[in-house]
């Protein structure tokens, strides 16, 4: 994360950047891209800017997280439940997070082919 020679892309970076510091003490060297943002320019309507709702509109990627949403909320509501993603199957949790991280990278390339500022 902190290295200077290989470029960042993500989705959300000032989230991204508050957990990494948070979590790692510094924050991201060399951001490149941030998807959200890139979302925002290009059509600032509400709930349209998701990583989801872009892979399906510029990739054609239906879901791919419906058996992971349950996880991804408290069982109880409140301010300071925390989420059950630890009870997801380890192979069910990594194969999310590597579609989410591809969908990124692919969604990032299509902004940019629009969006030539790089």
């Amino acid at each position: 994360l902190r290295a200077p020679n290989v470029a960042k892309i993500g989705y959300n970076a000032k989230f991204e950047e508050r957990w990494t510091m948070r979590l790692f003490g510094h924050g991201v060297t060399n951001w490149l891209w941030d998807g959200m943002l890139a979302a925002h320019l290009i059509d600032n309507r509400s709930d349209i800017c998701s990583t989801k709702f872009q892979s399906l509109v510029l990739l054609g990627q239906e879901d791919y997280d419906s058996h992971i949403k349950p996880f991804l909320k408290p069982e109880e509501t409140g301010g300071n439940n925390q989420n059950r993603i630890k009870d997801i199957p380890l192979d069910k949790l990594l194969l999310y997070c590597g579609m989410d991280a591809l969908l990124e990278y692919k969604v990032a390339m299509k902004q940019m082919e629009r969006l030539p500022c790089v």
